[in-house]
């Protein structure tokens, strides 16, 4: 049987947000980060939040993004986050914890670490906005899996979005790089995170696949060029 008008497929919608998220590369841009920084993480941990006003030596490291979500407005930070690949050195998670043997050898590891938004519902946009650049960022860049370490009661954010968690029963566990405050370590495989998404009928699902974001600049050649020099 021939149809004389076949369906298409849906059209893919594109949706512009109130800011840009792109990578932060400039002086002015980094003091920005670390104004978010230590404005989200004081909200909850003052003391390990004023270690946090300035530049760290792993923003300017091998392998990393650092993401700078910046008002349209007015140009004032509402969230950032820093990326980064396990190609020329471990993984800030990695002074604390041994990741086990089906994580390390599924191939090229990201790390999200940092995350940090505005108390607004400008804010609560800026984090899903960041964590799908993360998970551009990972596609792009070649990655198997996104690994994050998460406190209580944000886990669940994580956990939500489908990580699984890399240690049996989910303990909290002290990390080197968050001031040995207890975190649970959790993982998302960046392969199959469409599917599992789609499949459970996730309510971020077309946020994350269906959608266009074209205030989302995503500028993963750093980072590919990293994985494939290890390859």
């Amino acid at each position: 049987m021939r149809l004389e008008n076949p369906p298409t497929p849906p059209s893919r919608q594109t949706i512009t947000l109130p800011f840009v998220v792109r990578r932060a590369t400039s002086p002015e841009d980094l003091c920005k980060v670390t104004q978010m920084r230590s404005e989200a993480y004081g909200r909850h941990l003052p003391a390990f939040a004023a270690r946090l006003r300035t530049v760290e030596d792993a923003d300017r490291g091998p392998g990393v993004v650092v993401l700078l979500a910046e008002s349209k407005d007015d140009g004032r930070p509402v969230g950032t986050v820093r990326l980064q690949v396990d190609h020329e050195r471990a993984l800030p998670i990695e002074a604390s914890v041994i990741l086990p043997a089906w994580l390390r050898d599924a191939g090229p590891i990201i790390e999200a670490t940092r995350l940090g938004v505005e108390a607004s519902e400008c804010g609560a946009l800026a984090r899903n906005a960041l964590l799908k650049a993360s998970y551009l960022y990972s596609v792009a860049a070649g990655t198997s899996w996104i690994v994050a370490a998460a406190r209580r009661p944000l886990d669940r954010l994580y956990q939500g979005l489908l990580f699984r968690d890399v240690f049996e029963g989910g303990p909290l566990l002290p990390m080197q790089h968050i001031g040995e405050l207890p975190h649970r370590v959790l993982a998302l495989p960046v392969r199959e995170a469409r599917a599992l998404s789609m499949a459970r009928g996730h309510p971020l699902a077309a946020h994350f696949f269906e959608t266009e974001h074209p205030d989302l600049i995503v500028d993963a050649a750093p980072l590919r060029a990293r994985v494939l020099t290890a390859a």
